[in-house]
């Protein structure tokens, strides 16, 4: 269970997991799809595609982590001036809107993904 205490921790540490996962993910799947298309020949390059999305998702988790950080800071504030131990549970809204947020940005960089695939062909 998610408490006062962990979850600032365990939201980052899953951001920062998406942040790495996400354009690995996307690379293998880039390389796959330049075997499909050129039948086993590496004639069709990738790297241009590739850092074009990279730079795009880096805009997108800067822009996400930056609301991400100012969330948490507006949560810590309020729990240590409310008197929190740490160990109350963490109220819906916030876990939906942190994990929800961190789900819209998988969600991104699959449509990313998706815009820069089409860019291949």
């Amino acid at each position: 269970m998610i408490t006062s205490g962990s979850f600032p921790i365990v939201a980052e540490w899953l951001f920062v997991t998406i942040a790495i996962l996400v354009p690995i993910a996307s690379l293998v799947a880039l390389r796959t799809e330049q075997k499909r298309i050129a039948g086993g020949s590496f004639r069709k390059p990738i790297t241009a595609v590739f850092f074009a999305e990279l730079w795009l998702w880096l805009i997108a988790v800067i822009f996400a982590g930056f609301f991400l950080s100012l969330f948490f800071g507006f949560y810590i504030f309020v729990n240590a001036h409310g008197h929190a131990t740490g160990n109350e549970s963490v109220p819906y809204r916030s876990l939906i809107l942190v994990f929800g947020s961190e789900a819209i940005l998988v969600f991104a960089g699959w449509l990313l993904h998706r815009f820069m695939k089409h860019l291949m062909c």
